[in-house]
């Protein structure tokens, strides 16, 4: 209403503030008026209104006490045209936020000194007064009332010092009845202005929930290919155990900490004898199902916190964290004998066949054989080196620190490959 103008806004987030720098919010596009800021035009509309209520009110009242036509021409300008150089101001200056704010404290000074000029009419004081303290409450709570309250103090007693005090409360009945008429219609605008805003700022939950919605399925879909792409980039087509990749980026991590927690780590290198010869033999097709058949075997015979590799070609390295040296020569040997006895299933020229091949091993482990994962790998390769050397399907254990090489040996009358022999086992090599 009177300086209560402010109290009807339509939409959300347009408070200004009455202390330090104001919130300068860009220019909202409109048809009739680019120019003007949002804040200006929305004031211009309800200032507009409720001064022309308020100079209709007014006007009845001192119509009955008989006021000069000077009274009236000021009325006309502080009510009819006042609201337009607001609007005029805040649409060509700078800053028009600012404008309105000064504007919003100037309304209610200028109504303090109508009220004491006019004696403080009951309803008419009662009136302006109730709407400029909701409007300023409206946009600032408690501290906008306050400072309401000061600017009608203030209008009023500037009014007092330049005419002096006089007292007259009494009102017609068609001004007091234009007053309670004005006052509700306020009240319902009011409240239609809280009823708009609260369907607003549930339609903007409600649009932020669907987009946090749609946000979190989004991610999970991204996470999900995320992993899919990881998937793509650390496994090995062919086999679907991992690829070198993974291997040259977990194999540091787990060395860590196996260092840290005082555990051992082993690695098992892995090659299939002869596999050159698969390949001229039966085929390509039989040397992938060959492959396959080799990796399904250590992934079936491995814990869930081992990590089998193809390492290129026809071989394989299987880690081993809180695994040690004894511990992986046994698993390496239970890998060698079921190779062995594995028959591939295979078809060349339309006729099945059956293939069996056996593998080497190459054994090394933390701490004994290295500390680092160069150290490990380049020890396991070296062990790897002396079994194809000394007659292939046989797990060999080759240590650097002592200068020599432990061989479990794949077949018993392997006695001349001058390498100190630990164990022995029975075996065919192809």
């Amino acid at each position: 209403m009177v300086a209560g103008h402010a109290a009807m806004p339509t939409s959300l987030g347009h408070a200004c503030p009455l202390d330090g720098p104001p919130l300068v919010h860009p220019p909202l596009p409109m048809a009739n008026d680019p120019r003007a800021h949002w804040m200006t035009r929305m004031n211009h509309r309800v200032r507009s209104a409720t001064f022309g209520l308020v100079f209709i009110t007014m006007g009845t009242h001192i119509h009955d006490t008989g006021a000069t036509p000077l009274v009236w021409w000021l009325m006309a300008a502080q009510f009819l045209v006042y609201p337009q150089l607001v609007y005029l101001a805040g649409k060509h200056l700078p800053h028009p936020v600012r404008t309105e704010t000064a504007a919003l404290l100037l309304d209610p000074v200028l109504m303090g000194l109508w009220l004491a000029g006019l004696g403080f009419p009951l309803w008419v004081t009662y009136t302006i007064a109730l709407g400029t303290l909701m409007s300023m409450g409206a946009y600032h709570a408690w501290r906008g009332m306050v400072a309401a309250t000061a600017a009608l103090v203030a209008g009023a007693g500037l009014s007092v010092a330049v005419q002096g005090l006089h007292f007259a409360p009494h009102t017609s009945l068609l001004t007091t009845g234009l007053c309670m008429a004005m006052l509700t219609a306020y009240l319902l605008m009011v409240a239609a202005s809280a009823q708009s805003r609260a369907a607003k700022l549930r339609a903007t939950k409600q649009r932020l929930s669907d987009n946090e919605t749609a946000l979190q399925h989004q991610l999970r879909a991204n996470q999900a290919l995320q992993a899919q792409l990881s998937e793509l980039v650390n496994r090995d087509p062919l086999t679907g155990v991992f690829n070198r990749r993974y291997l040259d980026a977990t194999l540091p991590r787990e060395l860590a900490r196996c260092v840290r927690n005082g555990q051992p780590l082993s690695l098992i290198l892995i090659d299939i004898d002869h596999f050159k010869r698969v390949n001229d033999t039966h085929g390509h097709p039989t040397g992938d199902e060959v492959i396959k058949a080799l990796a399904y075997l250590l992934r079936s015979q491995s814990r869930h916190e081992d990590v089998v590799c193809r390492h290129g070609g026809e071989e394989f390295i299987v880690m081993l964290p809180a695994t040690d040296l004894d511990t992986a020569r046994q698993r390496a040997e239970a890998y060698r004998s079921d190779m062995q006895a594995l028959a591939v299933r295979t078809a060349t020229g339309g006729e099945a066949r059956h293939v069996q091949v056996t593998l080497s091993a190459g054994v090394a482990t933390f701490p004994h054989h290295g500390e680092d994962e160069i150290a490990l790998i380049r020890n396991a390769d070296k062990a790897l080196y002396h079994a194809k050397a000394t007659g292939r399907n046989r797990v060999v254990v080759n240590c650097e620190s002592r200068g020599d090489t432990e061989c479990l040996l794949a077949q018993p009358d392997c006695t001349g490959c001058g390498i100190h022999h630990p164990a022995a086992v029975t075996g065919k090599p192809l």
